[in-house]
């Protein structure tokens, strides 16, 4: 239920991940440097758990999220 900060760091062969409506909690900068990635999640907006820096790398580059996938 809960993702780190800089959990994916570095990680930079993932194209694409789906991120569960179970996670509660998401850290800061949690895919730093994953470049083209593409984050699907299935919650329809950001929890209120999850860090307002979760989906920006340390420049401030935010990735693609896909909010309600399934």
């Amino acid at each position: 239920t809960t993702i780190g900060d800089n959990a994916f760091e570095l990680c930079t062969g993932i194209e694409e991940i789906t991120i569960l409506n179970t996670v509660t909690s998401m850290g800061k900068y949690v895919f730093a440097s994953c470049d083209n990635i593409t984050i699907k999640c299935q919650s329809e907006s950001k929890p209120e758990g999850w860090d307002e820096l979760w989906c920006k790398n340390e420049v401030g580059k935010t990735y693609t999220v896909v909010w309600g996938a399934n």
